[in-house]
C-alpha cells in the first residue's frame, strides 16, 4: 500500500501537468485570437481613414480645378474688358481730336 501513494502522486501530478498544458494552450489561443482581432480592427480603422483622406483630397482637387477654371474665365473676361476699355479710350481720343480740329 505504501507504493500506491507515490503512483497516485505521479498520476495526479501528471494529470495536473496535462491540465495546466491544456489551459496554457487555450490561453495562448485566446490571446492569439484577441491579437488577430485587434490587428483586423486596427487595419479596418486605418483603411477607413485612408478612404476618408482620399475622398477629402479628391474633393480638394475638384475645388482647385474649379477655381482654376473660374480664374481662367475671370482672366479672359478681364482681358476682354481691358480690350473694350482700350477701344473706348481710343475712340474718345479720336473724338476729342476731331472736336479740336473742328473747333480750332
Amino acid at each position: 500500500m505504501g507504493r500506491q501513494k507515490p503512483r497516485r502522486r505521479k498520476t495526479t501530478a501528471a494529470r495536473i501537468l496535462e491540465e495546466a498544458k491544456k489551459d496554457a494552450t487555450a490561453i495562448k489561443k485566446e490571446a492569439e485570437l484577441h491579437a488577430k482581432d485587434s490587428v483586423l480592427k486596427e487595419r479596418a480603422e486605418l483603411e477607413k481613414e485612408v478612404r476618408e483622406t482620399r475622398r477629402e483630397l479628391q474633393n480638394q482637387e475638384r475645388r482647385l480645378i474649379s477655381k482654376r477654371r473660374g480664374n481662367r474665365q475671370t482672366g479672359r473676361l478681364l482681358d476682354k474688358l481691358q480690350n473694350e476699355l482700350a477701344k473706348r479710350d481710343q475712340s474718345l481720343k479720336s473724338a476729342r481730336k476731331e472736336r479740336r480740329r473742328k473747333s480750332g
